[in-house]
């Protein structure tokens, strides 16, 4: 590179050559570089933020290094064996770093008597009386049966008042009406609804809802338009089928583990309004039509969010980091689902509407995997609920972290990332990655995190090294089985809490990005 004392070698293109022999690569520097103190075999990304592959020609590099000034961009060199992980990680590392400054430096510090924090501490003291287990379940189931006690037949009618309200089509409708015999669940669907708190199986709560379209009905019915509800700024539908199923998936015994991907396929194609028949049996994942996960996840992306993912890509010069970090995460979720159903070192990719599902709104799987334009403020709003939670539920450890310089939403946004893979045992894991896709929150990951920094507090009361060591090894925690899911059941936080994060802090996000 004229002037620059760079010289490149050119990529090798022929049959046998792999990896970086196929990119363009740093192999010496003379002065002025040489006090940069590159390493040789970097491999050249950019040069004034145009994107050079293996078939840019070396006429090209050079026009566009002649001009002044110049700025080149170079990644560090590719070593043997795991690069691909090595090389998301380091991202997920770099992107946590300064979602954190961002944070440290954009939003004001949390203060003990003003919003958002004192909201979230008056609302944690008072449900501290019912934090017990017993009590949570009982209560919640409570509120399950109330939500459909009114829709029963009343003395005067002769309907229960859930078939009064609906329309005359579709035809079962109209036939289920002109019936002078329903079944008495069809009539009282509390009676229904305690029949499936009872068993407290997704299994029978699925077969159930296959049993008659009545059923079908008082037990799915209202779940697409709650999750529709979910991906706007909008006011959210209360759906009753929705809290009985929620409460299934807490407090029993969760998913078989072959029932798993067929019941996240059914809750991504909810608005087809069918029971998950599929989650009685094995799903076969679709086979994808591109030679790479990372070109699935692309795809994906395109299909989700394409100005936002073409912003961040012009941004970078045509490269997207994210893809690989987003294919790592997704190859390991696909290994852990198959290890839990007994069928470790299949190889079957998650299906294609899953990957699609993962990404888009309201689970933001591109924004998690920084594959659009404003996933860096997600990231940190994200970061903030997690910081003014942990400061509601566990103050005295908060004011330690702090007083040891130590960023506990540094660790989050790293567990996060993982979609907490690693943090718990893989059963324990799967439920967590249940509740997320079902409930559609990430209020399921901030609870398991502040559930998790209080199951290893008596390992966090060190120094900022000790603290840092702790979190750093997972594998030294001693957590007990099903300990992380317990606790985080006990962790008050709702998605009405979090909102008042989210819209209390986004205004100070984005008007530092536009800045």
């Amino acid at each position: 590179a004229t002037g620059l004392g760079l010289e490149l070698d050119e990529p090798l293109l022929g049959e046998g050559s792999v990896g970086a022999e196929r990119l363009w690569r740093l192999r010496a520097t003379h002065p002025p570089a040489s006090a940069l103190k590159m390493k040789e075999g970097s491999i050249l990304l950019s040069v004034n933020h145009a994107r050079i592959h293996e078939h840019t020609p070396r006429s090209e590099i050079a026009r566009r290094v002649a001009a002044r000034p110049v700025a080149l961009t170079f990644a560090n060199p590719l070593r043997g064996g795991g690069e691909g992980q090595a090389a998301s990680s380091s991202f997920a590392a770099v992107a946590a770093e300064i979602a954190i400054g961002e944070l440290r430096e954009g939003l004001q510090p949390l203060k003990k008597d003003g919003p958002p924090l004192s909201a979230a501490t008056a609302k944690v003291a008072a449900a501290s009386g019912n934090a017990e287990v017993g009590k949570l379940r009982k209560l919640q189931a409570a509120k399950v049966l109330d939500a459909v006690a009114s829709w029963g037949a009343s003395d005067e009618s002769v309907q229960p008042t859930w078939l009064e309200e609906l329309s005359d089509s579709p035809d079962w409708v109209g036939r289920a009406k002109a019936s002078s015999s329903l079944d008495a669940c069809s009539r009282t669907p509390s009676i229904l609804f305690r029949v499936m708190l009872f068993g407290a199986d997704v299994t029978t709560l699925a077969r159930a809802a296959s049993a008659s379209r009545n059923w079908r009905h008082l037990l799915c019915g209202g779940l697409r338009e709650h999750w529709s509800s979910l991906e706007g700024e909008g006011q959210k539908l209360k759906c009753p089928q929705y809290r009985l199923w929620k409460w299934v998936l807490r407090w029993g015994p969760g998913l078989a583990p072959r029932q798993r991907l067929g019941f996240w396929r059914w809750t991504f194609k909810a608005l087809q309004q069918t029971p998950p028949a599929s989650a009685t049996a094995p799903a076969a994942a679709a086979p994808a039509a591109a030679s790479s996960l990372q070109e699935v996840v692309l795809d994906a992306a395109l299909k989700v969010d394409p100005v936002g993912l073409v912003v961040l890509t012009s941004s970078l010069a045509g490269a997207c980091p994210g893809c690989g970090l987003a294919a790592d995460v997704l190859e390991r979720v696909s290994a852990t689902i198959h290890k839990v159903a007994g069928a470790e070192g299949a190889t079957d990719r998650l299906p294609r509407e899953v990957i699609e599902g993962l990404l888009a709104a309201p689970l933001d799987g591109q924004r998690l995997w920084l594959l659009t334009g404003d996933a860096l403020g997600w990231l940190v709003v994200q970061a903030r609920c997690l910081q003014v939670m942990l400061c509601a539920h566990q103050p005295k450890l908060f004011r330690h972290f702090m007083t040891e310089g130590v960023a506990p939403e540094l660790f989050f946004c790293n567990w996060l990332f993982q979609l907490f893979a690693g943090c718990a045992g893989d059963a324990e894991v799967v439920r967590l990655w249940d509740s997320f896709i079902f409930e559609r929150s990430y209020k399921v990951f901030i609870r398991a995190a502040v559930a998790l920094f209080g199951l290893v507090e008596s390992k966090l009361r060190g120094d900022v090294d000790q603290i840092v060591e702790a979190l750093f090894k997972p594998d030294q925690w001693g957590l007990e089985p099903g300990a992380l899911w317990q606790r985080a059941l006990e962790t008050k936080m709702t998605r009405s809490m979090l909102n008042d994060v989210i819209q209390g802090e986004r205004a100070a996000v984005n008007g530092r990005e536009t800045a």
